[in-house]
């Protein structure tokens, strides 16, 4: 009988339920989770600020990798005749923090050839106009300007001046009424680019618009260009004041001045007509 009573306790306290104190980690709502929201709600010491370090100077490898970039951009403006854009680089360059004397001794010697190299540019560009390629001029001095820089303007303005022509920066005046250009001769040999090169032909037919002959190895082809994209070979003055009347008309009044400068190179400044021409042009 006694064996039946001990049972029957042991199997009671197997059926009573865990206390708060033996149970902690129970389901949601248990001691557990309010624990942890306990811990969260208690307050946490505050990030402690640290001051910031300067940022380290560059080192010399990263002052060289940084001018060699810029000069290598600058190297590739100057073989395509940009120098407006090589001197945009150039002024990259010099923005640089260098603390090297030899880097600053590789950019200076840089800046010394690209001036150097400008000099050359402009020399070649004032003889072109000097012997009446024109159209040659207009085409090397768009690349000098592109983009137009200070150094370039500098150095044409220079060249310009030295030789009493009119600026190359020249924009025409408004108002008056531009002569129409006297029409070329039949079989005039005239200078065009024709199908992407440079070539010579002589004129069939000359007005606002010109048709010429230009020979081929499959026979003659015909171009028709307007009257300021050809260029007479060896131009006289009346030619080239023409020239630039059709310059005048198409808008374009830097090719107008180049051909006003190849009027004033020939010694013809004082003409009627080249002198009318200037008047038109500031």
């Amino acid at each position: 009988m006694w064996f039946a009573v001990i049972l029957v306790a042991v199997w009671l306290l197997a059926r009573r339920p865990a206390t708060p104190a033996e149970d902690s980690t129970g389901p949601a709502g248990s001691n557990g989770q309010a624990d942890l929201a306990a811990d969260l709600a208690t307050p946490q010491p505050a990030a402690v600020r640290r001051p910031r370090q300067p940022a380290s100077a560059p080192t010399e490898a990263m002052q060289s990798d940084r001018l060699e970039w810029f000069l290598y951009r600058a190297r590739g403006a100057r073989e395509a005749e940009r120098f407006g854009a090589m001197f945009a680089r150039l002024d990259g360059a010099r923005r640089l923090l260098l603390s090297s004397p030899r880097l600053l001794a590789v950019r200076d010697r840089f800046e010394a050839q690209a001036a150097r190299d400008l000099a050359m540019q402009v020399a070649e560009l004032v003889e072109l106009v000097t012997v009446g390629r024109v159209l040659q001029a207009r085409r090397r001095l768009a690349l000098l300007r592109d983009p137009p820089h200070a150094r370039v303007e500098r150095a044409l303005a220079a060249a310009v001046a030295e030789r009493g022509w009119q600026s190359w920066s020249a924009i025409a005046k408004s108002g008056g009424q531009v002569p129409v250009p006297r029409s070329l001769s039949a079989g005039r040999l005239v200078g065009l680019v024709f199908r992407d090169e440079w070539v010579r032909g002589r004129v069939v037919a000359s007005g606002e618009e010109v048709t010429v002959e230009v020979p081929g190895s499959a026979g003659p082809a015909f171009a028709f260009v307007e009257r300021a994209a050809l260029q007479p070979v060896q131009p006289t003055i009346e030619e080239a004041v023409d020239q630039a009347r059709a310059a005048r008309r198409g808008g374009d009044a830097v090719l107008a001045a180049l051909w006003l400068s190849h009027c004033q190179a020939a010694g013809a400044a004082a003409d009627p007509c080249v002198r009318e021409l200037a008047a038109q042009l500031r």
